[in-house]
């Protein structure tokens, strides 16, 4: 956020791209683990779509944001994104929310 000449290095701007990769390597490694696919498994298909979402705002939130406030509200989606995948993980709920608010 402070424009660090940090994110000028190489291995800055790859390594997002890995740990993205690494993500959605390992997400269809456990789809063959556990024997679940998205499209017949809401909370599977939940937790793809939302960490693809999740890579899209984490993209604009590191760097790609064309102005600083559009790059802090991209990192507050993503990060708002990584918790509710997480909820959908625990509770293999596409709308875990709904089950904990009512």
């Amino acid at each position: 956020m402070q424009g660090s000449d940090m994110l000028k290095q190489r291995w800055v701007r790859i390594v997002p791209h890995v740990t993205d990769t690494m993500l959605l390597l390992s997400a269809a490694g456990l789809m063959f683990i556990i024997n679940q696919y998205p499209l017949r498994d809401d909370w599977l298909t939940a937790k793809i779509l939302l960490l693809m979402l999740y890579i899209i705002f984490g993209f604009f939130g590191i760097n790609h944001g064309r102005s600083r406030r559009l790059r802090i509200i991209s990192g507050a989606i993503a990060l708002a994104i990584f918790a509710y995948i997480v909820m959908v993980a625990i509770t293999h709920d596409p709308f875990p929310l709904v089950e904990i608010l009512s």
